[in-house]
């Protein structure tokens, strides 16, 4: 997390505090600053994500356990489209020592099949909009997120 935080000290106050300045010169500019400020939250998020699986990821490639096991074969850049938006992030592919077989031991630690490239909670959401009337729907979208 030490990335995202310093991202949010170095940058992301400086943001919010400059929407606030236009915010307070131009008051009538509201919706403006309510979506540039959740532009950056989303920002924040997202590398916290892509933060916490590139960890876990390198913590797979340092267990001493898993080397009796597995060795690495190589790091590639993957996506995974999440309810809060797109995370970019790096994981690697290892081979298992007895069978040869290939897999991303991050896959395997997070539930994910192969090749999956949704998270549950983007799913949900992706299979929750058409069962919605529309009007519900853009009430849903216009407040995000209250809960």
């Amino acid at each position: 997390m030490v990335k995202s935080i310093k991202h949010f000290a170095e940058e992301s106050i400086r943001i919010f505090e400059n929407l606030e300045d236009e915010f307070f010169k131009n008051t009538e500019k509201m919706a403006e600053y309510i979506k540039g400020n959740t532009r950056e939250l989303h920002k924040v998020g997202l590398l916290m994500i892509q933060e916490s699986l590139e960890q876990m990821n390198q913590q797979l490639k340092a267990s001493g356990k898993r080397t009796t096991g597995w060795y690495v074969e190589k790091g590639s850049q993957k996506q995974m489209v999440t309810s809060l938006g797109t995370v970019h992030f790096t994981k690697t592919l290892f081979t298992n020592r007895k069978t040869g077989e290939m897999e991303y031991l991050l896959d395997r630690i997070l539930g994910l099949e192969k090749h999956e490239r949704m998270t549950e909670d983007a799913m949900a959401a992706m299979l929750e909009r058409p069962c919605r009337p529309p009007i519900a729907e853009a009430g849903k979208q216009a407040a995000w997120r209250d809960a």
